[in-house]
């Protein structure tokens, strides 16, 4: 089982930084789906969103040095938001294990939903922004509360908290 999850996790690896996927989205399919078929073992919803969060933990660290590099970051928004989805992230965990392994991957697959249907949907028409902009005004408590919100969310589903607030942003 041990070698089967280092493959799993090369080869998700390789396609979440392919598509530019955070890797959530494709892994906690892989580690439900693959190890029965292959070992006759299954991970629980639980296993799966701890092996899922320490996943998108590694790729969104590597990805942070990018936006570091490019000055991409603020660190105004991180301190709020950031602070938010790191107790949310925790509390969420903690939710987790009183819930059904139903009730876990069916969040899991909403939010999948939620974050996909832009994609199809042609809804999301942005205009660009300046990423390096450094002078963004915010609403502190409404970047806490959703934080913390979309930190529950991640937690309890195991997927990056990217997948939440990219579709809303």
């Amino acid at each position: 089982m041990e070698l089967l999850l280092l493959l799993l996790g090369f080869f998700g690896g390789f396609v979440a930084g392919l598509l530019g996927l955070g890797g959530a989205v494709f892994m906690i399919p892989l580690l439900l789906y693959i190890p029965p078929l292959v070992t006759g073992q299954s991970l629980s919803a639980q296993q799966t969103a701890a092996i899922s969060v320490v996943y998108v933990l590694a790729a969104s660290s590597s990805g942070l040095l990018h936006h570091l590099h490019h000055k991409y970051v603020n660190y105004k928004i991180i301190i709020f938001m950031g602070g938010g989805i790191f107790c949310g992230a925790f509390l969420g965990g903690f939710i987790s294990d009183y819930l059904p392994s139903k009730i876990i991957l069916a969040i899991f697959g909403a939010m999948t939903v939620f974050a996909t249907a832009p994609i199809f949907l042609s809804i999301n028409n942005r205009s660009e922004v300046d990423a390096s902009s450094a002078d963004i005004s915010f609403n502190r408590l409404a970047a806490l509360l959703t934080g913390l919100t979309v930190g529950i969310i991640s937690g309890i589903a195991g997927l990056g908290a990217g997948i939440i607030l990219i579709p809303v942003s």
